[in-house]
């Protein structure tokens, strides 16, 4: 009976410290296993760190390499567009150059800005300014295109308080807006640009929309609009400003979105205003 009794004492304490041993060598191997996974993580990390700086150099020297003969093409074609005894044909050929080199710029500018904010290398400085100037400069810097097209831009500002972001990126952000609106909107139509005050969960906002009375866009491409170079319709092939412009505004802590239904279609960004953070 007490040897029965010695021997089940025994197993017990041989399972015991058999349990023990497999729970301390359970953790042991989590622990090393965490550590390796964090190390294979931290590694991955750097990698793609080091890509992504590798391609922003890249687009950066490419950026570059580019600009200079573009800028050469755009002001000989300037150049030939001012001499005279062109002919027709020829008058719109230069033109068709000048304004082909003047793209292509645009979209240098815009693969780098895009580059910089993935990178972490544009910096957007948040400010107090007044808005109602910045839809003025980007309403005057597209009349020439609006009036080409026999597009009228009306623009309604109120007073209102001053916005919390940075007035130069914004006018980037509106700029684009505003151009795809006169580029959709019917000949002999209005484009109407404007401004007010609204209300966030935590305080007040203001919110800047551009309406253009164009066919709409399609409802099956809609999801695409905020994506890089996405193509829309067999149009804006390789364009990246409205993502530039949802890059932005989520840079300085605003939104952007729109609405669009047939004969009418409205986008619209937002700005915390100044000293309601």
């Amino acid at each position: 009976m007490v040897a029965s009794l010695c021997l089940s004492f025994a197993v017990w304490r041989f399972n015991q410290s058999l349990g023990g041993a497999l729970i301390l060598l359970s953790v042991l191997l989590y622990v090393l296993r965490s550590a390796k996974w964090q190390s294979d993580f931290r590694r991955l990390k750097e990698k793609v760190a080091d890509t992504a700086q590798a391609r922003a150099n890249f687009l950066l020297d490419i950026n570059h390499e580019m600009r200079s003969p573009l800028t050469s093409i755009t002001l000989n074609a300037s150049r030939l567009n001012r001499e005279a005894g062109l002919s027709t044909d020829q008058a719109v050929m230069v033109k068709a150059i000048d304004k082909g080199a003047e793209f292509i710029i645009s979209t240098l500018n815009d693969v780098l800005d895009m580059s910089r904010l993935e990178t972490g290398g544009l910096r957007v400085p948040l400010k107090p300014f007044d808005v109602a100037p910045v839809i003025t400069e980007a309403v005057e810097l597209l009349e020439p295109q609006a009036e080409r097209r026999n597009v009228v831009v009306k623009w309604h500002t109120a007073p209102m308080p001053p916005m919390l972001g940075d007035a130069k990126r914004l006018r980037q952000v509106l700029t684009n807006i505003l151009a795809n609106a006169i580029r959709h909107a019917p000949q002999h139509s209005e484009v109407v640009v404007e401004m007010k005050t609204i209300s966030w969960s935590d305080g007040p906002a203001g919110r800047i929309t551009v309406t253009d009375l164009g066919k709409g866009i399609p409802q099956g491409q809609q999801e695409l609009l905020f994506r890089r170079f996405s193509q829309l319709g067999g149009t804006d092939a390789g364009r990246l400003g409205l993502a530039i412009s949802s890059a932005l505004m989520n840079a300085m802590g605003g939104t952007i979105g729109f609405e669009s239904v047939p004969g009418r279609t409205s986008f619209w960004v937002e700005l915390r205003q100044a000293g309601r953070q």
